[in-house]
């Protein structure tokens, strides 16, 4: 209860000051042709410091607090617009990125394509050229069966022609001269 009069006899005295320096600006004497006036300089300070001592510790803490409020609201204003400005960034990042890597789709689509025409056409290429080879083999393999191979046969032909009728003779020579010693006949077939 004390407290509330303390407070309640601070707050009278804070006013009966305020009164005390409005009743000094008051009657302070005015400079000719002006608003302006002299007051007792000492006296001024004095009331102000009175007014100081006489202003109650919760309106000292209430001006701590709009104080420290402005400064939170600032630090926290100053913040936010840091985070959206990150925040801007990162996205314009992100769409310039997005942009490119579209672009860089684009054009790994395009090189892809290429490279598939590219490829096939060069497996076509490449067809070509072994059918060609494998065409010039079979020519030389005909070539060389007609200039090579059907002389030999003809030639290996002849000469078993030949052996089989040189064995037949010899067989016929063999069996003369058996008949000339007198001996049995030897077997034809055998």
């Amino acid at each position: 209860m004390s407290e509330i009069m303390s407070k309640s006899a601070k707050t009278k005295k804070l006013f009966e000051l305020l009164d005390e320096l409005e009743s000094v600006v008051n009657t302070s004497s005015r400079l000719p042709l002006s608003d302006k006036g002299v007051i007792d300089v000492a006296l001024t300070e004095d009331l102000l410091k009175d007014i100081r001592l006489a202003i109650p510790r919760e309106m000292h803490e209430a001006a701590w607090l709009v104080g420290e409020k402005n400064r939170i609201t600032h630090e926290a204003e100053e913040e936010y617009n840091k985070v959206i400005k990150s925040a801007n960034d990162e996205a314009e990042h992100m769409i310039e990125n997005k942009v490119i890597t579209k672009e860089a789709q684009k054009r790994a689509k395009v090189l892809i394509a290429e490279a598939e025409k590219n490829s096939t056409f060069m497996k076509l290429k490449c067809y070509e050229h072994i059918d060609k080879m494998l065409y010039d083999l079979q020519n030389s393999i005909n070539s060389t069966e007609t200039s090579y191979i059907e002389p030999m046969r003809d030639y290996m032909l002849s000469s078993f022609r030949e052996m089989q009728d040189r064995i037949g003779e010899n067989r016929n020579q063999m069996r003369a001269l058996a008949k000339q010693i007198n001996q049995p006949e030897i077997d034809k077939d055998k």
